[in-house]
């Protein structure tokens, strides 16, 4: 680019930031100099981070220029990319969302259950707020969402007016790097993967390369790897049956009464666990000596966002055609879902514009459980922006990990209790 690249980080503070920056200062010599405005509401993590960005920047000499700010108009205007990754509520958001689960016996995890419909509600009602600052003051920039849930508030953002935007997520670009190392692939590109669903819920029935599909391979590779984990995992005979495989947090919906019951016994939720690594990583920040991104900071659950991230712009930016697996907007890839409907499917990205590529039908099983909660999603914005507590109760009966009246109301009324500071007035009538 002959002009400075202008990015806004909306979460600045997030612990991946430094990933973030050394990336993108990486593919300066491609993409050009550029200058990038943190945005965080606790100013005091974020100084932290961005300390430690800004020794990465000055140890490498790229020609990145950070700034940061408490203001949502500073991280928009004039942007050509508005990277959003906060974390409405904190941590402790993500922990009481755990314990309402747990206290009901419904399986979850970070987007799954309750935890997925507390980060929802309470990112929503921000990103009204950055969604209409974006149609007046950068109305041409691309908004990257790696925010959770990641589908679903990217699906937001279209929906409340935004056109150019991006669910991103780093478990597809994870899953194929693995495999491309374990078919001996130099580049991850040469292998191509039929992951496709919704964010968080994809469904894996074909594996590519050199002309091959390896998905046999694949299912074996998967069922030696993972006998060892402690949490109950796939059942290989169960996915033989299926004719497909799936992702992790598939697990949850054909697992639950077993998933329910390894999560009872946990002394700690995934959600107390992240607190306490963020806590160190943080630290370890602080130190300012410090000018690499540390080890710990690779076996944090979300490292590789950056990656997935930066790839994305880099070919926005250039023009190179590659393989990305973002969430966008359906179109006709999945003909049983609206157009407006965010999928998570193959798409090639090339110069500022991404096109999905058209896929097989998803598989009769996998199908049921794509539009259920895409409906779930759905009903889930349209009672978010109506701020109506009884469209709430109607979707979460959708859901099937809620399911019951029964069930959803008392949930409804802890989540709507624990979450006071961060919904509107009208949702407690």
């Amino acid at each position: 680019m002959d002009r400075k690249l202008n990015i806004g980080v909306i979460g600045g503070g997030s612990i991946f930031t430094p990933e973030l920056i050394d990336l993108l200062g990486q593919y300066t010599a491609q993409i050009g100099a550029m200058r990038v405005v943190m945005m965080d509401v606790n100013t005091e993590r974020q100084r932290t981070v961005v300390g430690l960005c800004e020794r990465i920047i000055k140890r490498t000499g790229r020609p990145v220029e950070i700034a940061y700010t408490d203001s949502y108009e500073e991280a928009i205007k004039g942007m050509d990319f508005i990277l959003v990754q906060y974390r409405v509520g904190f941590e402790e958001g993500r922990i009481s969302d755990d314990a309402i689960a747990k206290k009901h016996k419904i399986p979850f995890v970070e987007t799954v259950s309750v935890p997925g419909m507390g980060a929802f509600l309470r990112s929503y009602y921000q990103a009204e707020i950055i969604a209409e600052l974006v149609q007046k003051y950068a109305p041409e920039a691309w908004i990257m969402n790696f925010a959770n849930p990641s589908g679903a508030l990217s699906e937001a953002f279209y929906r409340l007016g935004c056109k150019m935007v991006l669910g991103v997520c780093n478990g597809p670009t994870g899953y194929r790097e693995w495999l491309a190392k374990e078919l001996g692939a130099e580049n991850p590109q040469e292998v191509f993967m039929n992951w496709r669903g919704l964010n968080h819920l994809n469904f894996i029935d074909g594996i590519f390369y050199k002309g091959e599909n390896k998905y046999p391979w694949f299912a074996n590779r998967e069922d030696k790897k993972r006998k060892d984990k402690p949490q109950p995992d796939t059942n290989f005979n169960f996915t033989e049956g299926l004719g497909f495989f799936y992702n992790s947090y598939v697990r949850y919906f054909y697992h639950k009464e077993s998933i329910v019951d390894w999560l009872q016994k946990e002394e700690k939720t995934r959600g107390e666990a992240v607190k306490e690594v963020n806590a160190e990583i943080l630290e370890l920040y602080k130190d300012e000596a410090l000018d690499t991104l540390p080890e710990k900071l690779t076996h944090r659950g979300g490292f590789g966002y950056a990656k997935a991230v930066a790839d994305l712009m880099r070919c926005l930016i250039t023009g190179e055609a590659q393989v990305h697996f973002p969430s966008l907007r359906n179109g006709t890839i999945f003909p049983e879902l609206p157009e407006d409907a965010f999928i998570e499917v193959p798409a090639i990205a090339f110069a500022n514009d991404v096109r999905a590529l058209q896929m097989e039908p998803l598989p009769p099983a996998a199908k049921v459980l794509v539009y259920t909660m895409k409906q779930y999603e759905r009903a889930l914005f349209d009672a978010a922006k109506a701020r109506d507590k009884n469209k709430l109760l109607a979707a979460m009966v959708m859901n099937p990990l809620f399911g019951s009246e029964c069930l959803s109301r008392p949930v409804l009324e802890d989540v709507l209790e624990a979450n006071r500071a961060y919904l509107p007035e009208t949702l407690y009538k």
